[in-house]
């Protein structure tokens, strides 16, 4: 079930403009003129959404609002002598409304005596059947929302209107007046006259509760960021109070994402947030309007209800089959468990090895304990002979292989395997020489040599040629190096 749409209608002389909160930001949508082209143009657009839910902001001149007492009643009887006095206040209008202002027993009698400006709207909500959630006029809602703050005060705000005057004090609104616009354009000299007049109206005691003459007002101003400057020069000559400027909600966007040029769209913003933070001003709507804002609002909260609960009995049937799902998979693992331990037992049970694989177990054991014995590193035979060769530059080892042979009495049973190369042009007798002083070198560290393949290899069987004599392979020999017995390392 998709989200319903929130309009916000601001009537006023000219006609009605629409607006709609989307993405955070409040967006220009439509303008109709008071004409009945603009009429019928309005319902056609209204037909288009029938699902929305919408609410009036009234800004017209016949706007009314009074203070009287009231008398000392029950609750039940308080109710319907309200209902009555709202009725005899305002016989010819269905929009007016009669509340208790806070904890004072003070009446507030608000709404619109003729409305005629409003019915023809009102009208096409009623064959559109469309969702009329709330009927506000600018007065309540700007009155309901600086009375939070606990002083009384004169607002003044520019609308599409006029120069709207709105008194208050702490427990709502008292009185309001519209003063429309000469030529539709604002100008600082009507501002500073009508402040007066109404500042001359609220002193002559015309309206109850108004403070004692003398007595500081301050003056709220809500007004285009363009013309705060040259409105507060003139307020600040009516010496009433303090000039307190109004936050101002960012201008509406339209359809291109561009801010709205319209003169008012800062302070229809601000009116929009003000109907949809659901300020409790007095609320106009006709009782059919808000009997079937009511069903419709029920209807919503049952389909939500029923949607929640059939997602959560979707979330529990989930849960269970997972669970179902795992409880199979366990027993399945403890299935494959026990027929894998009945396996093993059956195999340990299975009939012991005969004496013959025993024998050879025990024939393997030393050979086990001998791997078992740390084997020592290459170290110990690298070392020595980084040693040696750092006397003897002429020798050039060309490769060397190391390996473990199998322990034994004899000694280590790590093995070095070397290539060796002699440099330069030495006499054989000199070269045989110096391969057994290096020999000798490193048996003087503890190694043991064996030469595997010597220098001049077949000059004992035979003189050598003078050709084999200058082949660079007949100056390389091989040796073959381990530890000897009882030999402490270096």
């Amino acid at each position: 079930m998709p989200l319903r749409r929130h309009y916000i209608h601001f009537l006023a002389a000219d006609g009605l403009r629409t607006h709609e909160r989307a993405r955070g930001q409040i967006r220009a949508r439509a303008r109709h003129a008071a004409t009945p082209s603009g009429v019928g143009d309005f319902e056609a657009w209204l037909s288009a959404r029938p699902h929305a839910v919408h609410h009036l902001v009234v800004d017209l001149v016949d706007e009314h609002a009074s203070v009287e007492a009231l008398p000392p009643l029950r609750a039940r009887e308080r109710r319907a002598w309200i209902t009555r006095r709202a009725a005899r206040q305002f016989p010819a209008s269905t929009c007016a409304t009669g509340m208790r202002r806070g904890k004072d027993d003070a009446l507030l009698l608000s709404g619109l005596p003729s409305a005629l400006g409003l019915s023809p709207w009102l009208d096409v909500f009623d064959r559109q059947d469309a969702a009329l959630a709330t009927v506000h006029t600018s007065a309540g809602l700007l009155a309901t929302s600086l009375s939070r703050q606990g002083d009384a005060g004169l607002c003044i705000a520019l609308t599409p209107a006029g120069l709207r005057f709105v008194q208050f004090d702490a427990a709502g609104l008292r009185f309001t007046r519209l003063a429309p616009l000469p030529e539709d354009e604002f100008d600082a000299l009507f501002l500073l006259q009508e402040t007066r007049k109404t500042l001359h109206h609220l002193a002559d005691g015309a309206a109850p509760g108004t403070p004692a003459p003398g007595t500081p007002l301050p003056l709220h101003v809500l007004l285009p960021a363009a013309l705060l400057p040259e409105a507060q020069a003139a307020l600040a000559q009516t010496g009433a109070g303090p000039v307190l400027v109004m936050p101002a909600a960012p201008p509406p966007r339209g359809r291109n994402g561009l801010a709205a040029t319209d003169l008012h769209a800062e302070v229809l913003a601000t009116l929009a947030l003000l109907v949809l933070s659901g300020t409790p001003a007095p609320q106009l709507a006709p009782a059919p309007a808000r009997a079937t804002h009511r069903v419709r609002t029920w209807r919503d909260a049952g389909v939500a209800l029923a949607l929640v609960a059939s997602a959560g009995l979707c979330a529990w049937s989930a849960h269970v089959h997972e669970r179902e799902v795992r409880l199979e998979a366990e027993t399945l693992a403890l299935q494959r468990t026990a027929q894998d331990t009945a396996r093993r037992i059956a195999d340990h049970l299975s009939p012991l090895p005969s004496a013959a694989a025993l024998a050879q177990l025990r024939a393997l054991a030393p050979h086990l304990a001998r791997l078992a014995t740390p084997l020592p590193p290459p170290e110990t035979l690298l070392l020595p002979l980084s040693r040696v060769l750092e006397h003897y530059p002429g020798m050039v080892l060309e490769a060397l292989e190391w390996r473990y042979d199998s322990p034994g009495p004899a000694g280590s049973p790590l093995r070095l395997a070397l290539e060796m190369r002699l440099e330069g042009d030495q006499e054989p007798v000199a070269a045989l020489r110096s391969m057994r002083e290096f020999c000798a070198g490193l048996q003087a560290l503890g190694l043991a040599v064996n030469v595997t393949s010597s220098l001049f290899a077949g000059a004992a069987e035979r003189p050598l040629l003078a050709s084999e004599l200058a082949d660079p392979r007949s100056r390389r020999f091989a040796l073959s190096l381990t530890r000897a017995p009882q030999s402490p390392p270096p």
